[in-house]
């Protein structure tokens, strides 16, 4: 691969890596309903025909060697009364993270959330779903932003 896309704005709901076959590997989420108040946001990809795109080129090409799944446990809470607001508060809070899930979570899941692709170049190029916005995908190009992103994750589902 020698570029990915990612949208600029808040909405960026695909990843678009350019492989120099004229493919691309584009990953996005699906919306899992899990229970009331609770959904997760999986990652999927599917190869495309390349397209036009605002293209950003990678400081190399890579060659992807492995790709490792990437999990992260998501699980609901009760949250606090909120008598200040006016009609009905939230009932939950949703946390994301390596965990495990607080003893006090009400639902609990693991979700396949990434996928890390290690390249021959001994870089990696994380791809994952946002745990601040449904839908959105993000994507860890640099060393620095690699590592940051895999200490959200686990590569296990236990």
């Amino acid at each position: 691969m020698d570029a990915f896309f990612q949208d600029e704005g808040y909405w960026h709901l695909f990843v678009a890596l350019r492989c120099t076959d004229g493919n691309s590997l584009v990953f996005s989420t699906e919306d899992v309903g899990i229970a009331k108040y609770f959904e997760v946001f999986p990652i999927k990809v599917k190869l495309e025909p390349t397209v036009a795109r605002a293209w950003r080129a990678l400081d190399e090409p890579r060659t992807i060697q492995r790709v490792t799944p990437l999990f992260r446990h998501e699980w609901l809470e009760p949250s606090n009364p909120h008598p200040e607001l006016v009609g009905g508060g939230p009932h939950h809070v949703h946390h994301a993270g390596r965990g495990p899930a607080s003893p006090h979570a009400v639902q609990h899941v693991v979700v396949q959330a990434g996928v890390e692709l290690q390249c021959a170049s001994k870089s990696s190029l994380v791809v994952f779903a946002s745990n601040t916005a449904p839908f959105n995908v993000e994507v860890a190009v640099s060393l620095v932003e690699a590592e940051n992103a895999l200490a959200a994750f686990t590569t296990t589902e236990a």
